[in-house]
Order: structure tokens, then sequence, then C-alpha cells
């Protein structure tokens, strides 16, 4: 997974999250913060736009729960690419959508780390557990994808062969339900960065 600096902002007003990069432990944390606020201004949709190849996994977890537990319906939409982490955590959007173009890339967290393998210095046991920790990373990931993505078993082949999927091809296996409107993404792109400006000047 290649790491990037992490953009996680939000317009309070409109209700737009916006995530570009990598999902780290920060970021998760940042996360919780940005939904409980929104929640507690009012109960009303949130838009949830996220690109990015992924990250720490049990981070990425961690942002998926906040967005099903959250008492105000958050839709996730997926632009440009989403790999890995980023593309699960697309599927916990009450729902989802994707701009024409984007592409979804399913990642092993298991085979990452054994093509990495020989870059890490670890003990046996060390290695081991890692690969064993990865591999209950997949089983949760794969659940993700499981629970409305159909059918399972070429979802399940996918995850493994770290398979990249087109907008059509996502939409057909269930995993986006709709295509997202340039027009609305542009606009709510501009919100977002007269936000940053504004963290910016400050």
């Amino acid at each position: 997974m290649n790491k990037e600096k992490s953009i996680l902002v939000a317009d309070y007003k409109d209700r737009i999250i916006w995530f570009d990069g990598s999902i780290t432990q920060k970021t998760a944390s940042r996360f919780s913060k940005i939904v409980d606020r929104l929640n507690k201004l009012r109960v009303a949709p949130i838009v949830f736009y996220i690109r990015g190849p992924g990250g720490d996994p049990w981070s990425a977890f961690s942002m998926i729960n906040d967005v099903f537990n959250s008492s105000s319906p958050i839709g996730c939409v997926a632009h440009c690419y989403v790999a890995s982490g980023c593309f699960t955590l697309t599927q916990a959007g009450l729902w989802r959508a994707a701009l024409p173009g984007t592409k979804f890339v399913f990642h092993s967290a298991e085979g990452m780390f054994h093509a990495h393998q020989k870059d890490i210095q670890m003990t046996q046991q060390e290695l081991s557990d890692w690969a064993e920790r990865l591999k209950l990373a997949d089983f949760i990931q794969f659940f993700y994808f499981s629970m409305r993505g159909r059918p399972v078993w070429i979802i399940e082949e996918m995850l493994k062969s770290s398979k990249v999927l087109s907008l059509p091809q996502a939409k057909k296996l269930r995993l986006v339900d709709s295509y997202f409107k340039k027009t609305d993404f542009v606009e709510d792109r501009k919100k977002i960065r007269k936000v940053i400006r504004k963290q910016i000047k400050f």
C-alpha cells in the first residue's frame, strides 16, 4: 500500500466530509470527531467523498463503524480511485455512488504483506503473527464487501487477486448503487477548497 499525505476536512454547514489519501490511526480519530460533531449539530444526511490507496486496515474498520453507527445517514461517493481499505470504506455508506471513470481496486492485506516480506525485518514468530492478523483483516474486509455485493464467490476471487474494477463492473457486482453527478461533485469540491483555504489562513 502506497502511503501519501491524507486530507480530511468537513464543511459543517453543507454537511460534507472530504477524505483524500491514506487511512491512518490519526485519520480515524479525526473522522470520528467530525461525525460526532455533525450529529450533534443536527441529524441530517452527510455526503462523504473518498479517494485513496487504503492504509491501516484496523483504522479503516474504525471509520466504517463510525459510518454505520452515525445517527445521520451517510452516503459515500468514490472518485478517481479507491483501493483496499478506502474501497472497503465505501461499502459502509447507506448509499454508495461514484463518479464516471472511478477505478476500484481490491487489495488482499495478507497478499501485500507477503509481497514485501523480504523487506521486513522480523523474527519467524513475528512474521507468523502478522500474517494471522492480516488474514483476519482480509476476512473482515471480505465480510463488508459480501454484505451487499453479489455474487459473493466472484468478490472473494477478486479480493485474492487484487483485481481492478471499472465503475460499470463495480455496479454490476452491487458494490456501487449509482453514478454521481459531475456537477454536484464540482460544486462540493469548491466548498471544500474554501474550507481548506480558511484553515490555511489560521
